[in-house]
């Protein structure tokens, strides 16, 4: 099992970029509001991100939203607008409102997951490659661009508690065409993973898939648990 170790500056750039696409369970969101408040490197980070993001709506036209969500989001508004102050700006809600006719919430927010890995990339990089990992007919759960390259990997949970689940983990696998399922390592609870692929294991007809283990992961080194998503690798 590959063990995953982020750095304490790729976590906040993650963390912060997250936030920026307004990603994460209410009550992470609540503390990263916090820590918005108060950290001003963070803060930082995310009008960073926002500043990426923001030209990627440039050409999008605002659309009205499907029946039934305003009324959930304004009774989301007023349970958050108890818990912490209200934001010096809209950005973020406008980000959300305008980019909601593109799509179901889990694959627009892979969409725009790897939308900000793309932006983020250096000049020079590698082939980027894509997949979503969603459950058989359910949401996406985790989106995944991977530098072709240099076998540089980045996931982000989309759809996934951040809290996680203390009892389970959900561990990373590459499934090659007749191969057996090789772990990647274990997913940080509800948070986001950068890691670097095996040699080998880097290809268009990869399949990644997430499996439900013990916590630290499989003992066998072979899936025990039920899968709970897999997406097919694909060439940008």
């Amino acid at each position: 099992m590959s063990d995953f170790s982020p750095s304490p500056e790729d976590e906040d750039d993650l963390r912060a970029a997250e936030h920026a696409l307004g990603l994460g369970e209410a009550g992470e969101r609540r503390r990263l509001a916090r820590r918005l408040r108060d950290d001003a490197d963070f803060r930082r980070r995310v009008e960073t991100w926002e500043a990426r993001l923001a030209p990627l709506l440039a050409g999008v036209s605002p659309v009205e939203a499907p029946p039934g969500v305003l009324a959930r989001v304004e009774a989301e508004l007023d349970q958050a607008a108890r818990a912490r102050p209200a934001p010096a700006n809209d950005n973020r809600a406008l980000l959300a409102w305008k980019w909601f006719g593109l799509g179901s919430f889990g694959l627009l927010a892979a969409s725009l997951v790897m939308l900000f890995v793309l932006v983020s990339n250096p000049p020079g990089a590698g082939p980027q490659m894509t997949a979503v990992i969603a459950s058989d007919g359910g949401p996406a759960l985790y989106a995944a661009v991977i530098d072709a390259r240099t076998g540089q990997a980045t996931l982000i949970p989309v759809g996934v508690p951040a809290a996680g689940d203390p009892a389970h983990a959900h561990e990373l696998w590459a499934i090659l065409p007749g191969g057996e399922p090789r772990s990647l390592g274990v997913m940080p609870p509800g948070g986001a993973m950068r890691l670097v692929l095996p040699p080998g294991t880097v290809a268009g007809d990869m399949t990644l898939a997430i499996s439900l283990e013990p916590p630290g992961g499989s003992p066998t080194g072979k899936p025990t648990g039920p899968v709970m998503g897999t997406g097919a690798v694909q060439g940008i």
